[in-house]
């Protein structure tokens, strides 16, 4: 399987396990959700408007933003 296939499908995965409401992001469970998912390194950065977050698992990196004010995944 291709690394962007990879990434798309952890991202659709990631996407329905996380909640709806994105406006009260709680970073530190945020990462424990991303940890229980076997990821070995988890970042999270909250900001005023969104939240980054960069995780590796088998030696693959994946970015993803999440948008408070949208209330989705910005990317």
């Amino acid at each position: 399987m291709k690394l962007r296939t990879k990434l798309l499908c952890y991202t659709a995965a990631i996407a329905l396990t996380t909640g709806a409401a994105f406006a009260a992001i709680d970073g530190n469970a945020l990462a424990d959700d991303y940890l229980a998912q076997g990821y070995t390194f988890v970042e999270v950065k909250v900001g005023p408007t969104q939240t980054k977050v960069e995780a590796i698992r088998d030696g693959q990196k994946l970015e993803v933003v999440y948008n408070h004010q949208a209330g989705n995944r910005a990317g």
